[in-house]
């Protein structure tokens, strides 16, 4: 049950933070302005399309990559939101 729970807040803070991610431009900060999912596939990339994050990442199970910012969106945060 406790394992079960963990997948579930997980997989409720990862969809909270990628829909948050599209408000601030996260995808592609400095390309296309109609880019909503990264372009191409990383390992636990939070902006990634939903068929390229496995339920098991979502979920933060063992194995699986861990999420985070990928590509351009940690500078980008930084410049828009300064340190």
């Amino acid at each position: 049950v406790r394992r079960a729970l963990d997948a579930l807040a997980s997989i409720i803070g990862e969809t909270t933070a990628h829909e948050l991610g599209h408000s601030f431009g996260l995808a592609q900060p400095y390309g296309s302005p109609t880019a909503f999912h990264n372009e191409l596939d990383g390992d636990g990339c939070l902006m990634d399309r939903g068929s390229d994050r496995p339920l098991a990442e979502r979920a933060a199970q063992p194995g699986a990559a861990r999420s985070g910012l990928c590509e351009d969106a940690p500078a980008y945060l930084m410049e828009i939101l300064g340190p």
